[in-house]
């Protein structure tokens, strides 16, 4: 009987200043599906923009989980088709996997 196993891969960029998460994303995620094909992408909400979600669902055929900043806005005011799905729901299981990434930079940081 084969048994399958959870693989979790992590890209990371490592920076001495302070600057927005968004500005490194495409860079990362470009060069790490460069490596291997991505399937799942989860990322923070500091990541949420619908570049975002297009860069990883249309040229590299990826699903992308990043929730939403706002949450009091209402699905008619955001913008972005991937986004409005975001607002409407998204796999909290398969989100919640992002912790063990979060664990790992913790552990790094200290």
């Amino acid at each position: 009987m084969m048994r399958r196993y959870a693989k979790l891969s992590s890209g990371a960029d490592v920076r001495r200043f302070p600057r927005h998460d968004n500005v490194d994303f495409r860079r990362i995620i470009t060069r790490r599906s460069s490596i291997l094909p991505l399937s799942v992408v989860t990322a923070d909400n500091g990541y949420d923009s619908e570049e975002n979600h297009v860069l990883v669902r249309e040229p590299l055929h990826g699903f992308s989980i990043i929730p939403t900043r706002y949450e009091e806005v209402p699905i008619w005011k955001t913008f972005g088709r991937y986004r409005k799905q975001m607002k409407c729901g998204y796999y909290k299981l398969l989100y919640s996997q992002r912790n063990k990434n979060e664990i790992i930079v913790s552990v790094i940081k200290r």
